[in-house]
């Protein structure tokens, strides 16, 4: 199942890892790519494999978890972390968005 590019961030990390935990559950693939997925959905996704035998390949590649986090996902070897996006390393001002629209919260700052 390639649900790749969808945004659907930890909450929908969250609800996959509980569909994946079910006994019954018979998915072996689920490509997981630039899905906004941070440390929180990744350590859900990992706790499910603990209780699935079935899937054989969960690729959290272009997400934004951490790779030397504390949700062990560089130690099963069914999972691909591949290239991170690295916002777990931006400051909030280096996240803020961009692209020249003046929002005018900023201009005490500047003076």
């Amino acid at each position: 199942l390639d649900l790749s590019h969808n945004q659907i961030g930890d909450r929908g990390a969250w609800d996959l890892a509980w569909t994946i935990a079910e006994p019954h559950a018979q998915l072996t693939t689920l490509i997981l790519k630039s899905d906004d997925i941070e440390d929180d959905g990744a350590a859900e996704l990992l706790a499910a494999l603990a209780h699935n035998t079935v899937l054989e390949v969960l690729d959290l590649s272009g997400n934004r978890i951490d790779p030397s986090g504390e949700h062990g996902a560089s130690q099963d070897r069914r999972v691909t972390l591949g290239f991170q996006s690295r916002p777990f390393l931006h400051t909030p001002a280096e996240a803020a968005p961009s692209g020249g629209e003046a929002s005018g919260g900023d201009a005490a700052s500047s003076a």
